[in-house]
């Protein structure tokens, strides 16, 4: 395995399915298209507002995501582990201590968007 997802602070501005608790959210079961993944996660991305990939691995993609105002940036990491055919995903505020559920959502609209991409 290689680089693992970041973890959560001990506040409410972060989700991430690698770790238990308040913050988790399901990771997203790719079943035998681990191979072809990162075609359809770069599209996925792509469709995303304001979002731009900064590192990619073979397992591993880090984007950064800048807020509507512009003014800031959150961080958005997904992690394939092949073995397991899933897809690990965190989506974290760099600055401020509540979200207001929006990596949340984050993660759901991609996962809604990765699901529409054959």
């Amino acid at each position: 395995m290689g680089k693992g997802l970041t973890p959560c602070p001990a506040k409410p501005n972060c989700v991430v399915s690698e770790y238990s608790g308040d913050s988790y959210v399901a990771p997203i079961s790719v079943g035998s298209d681990a191979v072809n993944i990162w075609r359809r996660v770069g599209l996925a991305l792509a469709q995303m507002d304001r979002t731009q990939i900064i590192e990619q691995q073979s397992d591993y993609i880090r984007a950064e995501v800048k807020t509507l105002s512009g003014l800031f940036i959150d961080d958005f990491e997904l992690r394939l582990d092949a073995a397991k055919q899933e897809l690990y995903l965190r989506s974290a505020s760099r600055l401020g201590y509540y979200d207001f559920g929006v990596n949340r959502r984050r993660v759901e609209r991609f996962r809604e968007l990765l699901a529409g991409i054959e």
